[in-house]
């Protein structure tokens, strides 16, 4: 071990981690600053959908990857970063540094509803190209967001003391994060310019600024 925390890096719903994070070059920059990166899967991914009733074990998962490794920094992106929050909610001593990429108000006080699953939303869109790149099955991929884990409350963010950066674009439909702002007590927000949802995590300007963030 080079003494450098290993980052755990969390995909989004239908996206995989070499899609994500490999082509992107987020691996091979964080390689070259000598941290280990550790990947994780969302289930109905690489791995079985959750069965009803055990929605909740994606976040249990994470939170003792990072325990045994940890404490652990963490990149998530979309409903990856969703999970990692709530995971860091729950279990703040597991993880150091956390960066939430594509994650706004919305997500937290809301689920999907039925008829996000029947209509063609900019969402579902991105999902299906996302799945048609990364390999996955559809349906374990809709199955895995039907039943999606309980996210935190707003009032329960002040349990969450680790360093936190939100990165945001200002196209992006999720936002604003103001709430996310306002709960978490050690968070600030990086906006990019003219980017939607599904073009945060490819931003130069982001990863530099995680980069940074994690380095500090």
């Amino acid at each position: 071990m080079n003494g450098f925390r290993p980052v755990v890096l969390i995909h989004g719903m239908g996206g995989s981690f070499e899609q994500t994070w490999g082509h992107s070059g987020w691996v091979a920059a964080l390689e070259a600053s000598g941290r280990p990166v550790v990947a994780f899967a969302l289930p109905g991914h690489s791995s079985p959908a959750p069965a009803e009733g055990e929605e909740d074990r994606v976040v249990e998962d994470l939170i003792d990857l990072a325990g045994r490794q940890g404490p652990m920094d963490a990149v998530g992106f979309s409903v990856g970063a969703l999970l990692l929050l709530t995971a860091a909610v729950r279990a703040p001593e597991a993880f150091g540094r956390i960066a939430l990429l594509g994650l706004g108000d919305v997500q937290l006080r809301s689920r999907p509803t039925e008829d996000f699953f029947e209509r063609e939303s900019p969402f579902l869109r991105g999902v299906r190209l996302g799945v048609e790149r990364s390999g996955h099955d559809l349906g374990d991929v809709l199955t895995f967001a039907r039943r999606q884990f309980q996210a935190p409350a707003f009032a329960d963010l002040q349990r969450l003391r680790r360093p936190v950066i939100l990165v945001l674009g200002d196209r992006d439909p999720v936002g604003p994060a103001t709430g996310l702002l306002a709960g978490l007590p050690n968070a600030r927000q990086v906006t990019l310019a003219g980017v939607d949802h599904g073009g945060t995590w490819a931003q130069l300007q982001g990863q530099a600024a995680v980069l940074d963030f994690l380095a500090g």
